[in-house]
C-alpha cells in the first residue's frame, strides 16, 4: 500500500465514524455536504481521495476539525474526536507487562509535552486522599484536596492520566474512577449547553488510564461502556522508542 492509499483509507474510516455517530446514511451525508452518494461511497471505500473542499464541508457541517480529520496519532485522534463533536470518554491504554506500561507512560508524556498534564502512578496507594496528594503534588486533607482537584478539572483543559489503578489498595477504586469521569462528563455537558451548539466550545479535560487489561475486564460493569480501550503498541500509535 502506498502512503497516498494509506491516507485515503485513514480519512475514509473517519468519515464512516462520523456517519455512525450521527446515525445517518451515505445518501443523507452526501446531501448535507452537497455531493453525490456515489462520490461519498467512493471516498469511504478509499477509491477516491477526498478533496479539500469535502474536508472543509465536513468541518463546517459536522463540526469536526481538520486537525482531527488529518491526524494520524491515535491518542490525539481520540481526544480531539471525542471533544470536538461527540462526547468525552475514558481512554484506556493497556499493555500486558510492566515494561509495556512504562513505555506507554513515556509515550503519553512526550505526546502531551505542551499540554497541562496530571499524571500519577497509583501502585500501592492506599486511600483516595493519598491519590489526590500524588496528583496535586501537595499535602492536605481530603475535602480540601478534592475541592482543588474539582476546580482544576472543571476550569482547565487538563489531561488526567492514572497508571496502575489495578495495583492500588484504594477501597472502591473503580467507583472512584467513575466519579472522576462523571465530573468531566458533567462539565462537558454544561459547556455544550452554554455554547448552544457552537463549534468553538472549549474541549475540557480528558481522562486516560494506563493499566493491565484485567482491571477493565474486572470492572466492565462499573464503567465499561464509557471506555475506549486501546492495546497501545508503539507502532499502532505512531511512536517508537
Amino acid at each position: 500500500m502506498t502512503a497516498c492509499q494509506g491516507k485515503k483509507l485513514f480519512i475514509s474510516k473517519k468519515i464512516k465514524e462520523i456517519r455512525a455517530a450521527l446515525h445517518i446514511s451515505q445518501r443523507r451525508l452526501a446531501k448535507l455536504l452537497g455531493y453525490s452518494k456515489s462520490y461519498i461511497a467512493n471516498v469511504e471505500s478509499g477509491r477516491t481521495t477526498p478533496s479539500s473542499r469535502l474536508l472543509e464541508a465536513l468541518q463546517r457541517v459536522c463540526g469536526v476539525s481538520l486537525d482531527w480529520l488529518l491526524a494520524e496519532n491515535r491518542i490525539l485522534d481520540m481526544i480531539n474526536y471525542d471533544k470536538e463533536w461527540k462526547r468525552p470518554y475514558i481512554i484506556y491504554l493497556f499493555a500486558f507487562t510492566e515494561d509495556g506500561l512504562f513505555l506507554i507512560e513515556r509515550m503519553v508524556t512526550n505526546l502531551f509535552a505542551e499540554r497541562k498534564v496530571l499524571i500519577v502512578d497509583a501502585l500501592g496507594v492506599g486511600t483516595r486522599r493519598q491519590l489526590l496528594q500524588k496528583i496535586m503534588r501537595t499535602e492536605g486533607r481530603f475535602p480540601e484536596l478534592w475541592r482543588e482537584f474539582l476546580r482544576l478539572l472543571t476550569h482547565n483543559e487538563v489531561i488526567l492520566i492514572i497508571k496502575n489503578m489495578s495495583l492500588s489498595k484504594i477501597p472502591g477504586h473503580a467507583d472512584f474512577i467513575k466519579k472522576i469521569f462523571d465530573i468531566i462528563y458533567t462539565t462537558w455537558r454544561h459547556a455544550e449547553k452554554e455554547s448552544g451548539g457552537s463549534k468553538t466550545k472549549k474541549r475540557g479535560s480528558s481522562f486516560i488510564l494506563i493499566d493491565y487489561p484485567s482491571f477493565l475486564e474486572k470492572h466492565m460493569q462499573n464503567f465499561g461502556h464509557l471506555v475506549v480501550a486501546v492495546y497501545a503498541r508503539p507502532s499502532f500509535i505512531g511512536w517508537e522508542k
